[in-house]
């Protein structure tokens, strides 16, 4: 799995970002949260969505890798995400 896998580039990290209403703003945005995530925790999941206003938020119990763990669980949330509201 990780032998094709090759270096990735930080460029996009040396550059400052910046982010309008505008543009960005105007995207509709969903988060979902992983409850057992040991690389963000679940405290620091909530302040970093709290900082900006989400569409929904869905909570999957799961670790980081939720395409893994959860698959039916992370499919349903994506095909309720799919559907126009």
């Amino acid at each position: 799995m990780f032998k094709k896998h090759k270096a990735t580039s930080c460029s996009a990290f040396e550059h400052k970002v910046k982010l309008t209403k505008e543009r960005f703003g105007r995207v509709p945005s969903v988060y979902i949260e992983t409850t057992n995530d040991r690389s963000i925790p679940l405290d620091l999941q909530r302040r970093m969505y709290a900082t900006r206003p989400f569409e929904r938020i869905y909570t999957l119990d799961a670790d980081h890798f939720p395409f893994y763990s959860r698959k039916k669980e992370l499919v349903d949330c994506l095909l309720d995400i799919a559907q126009p509201k």
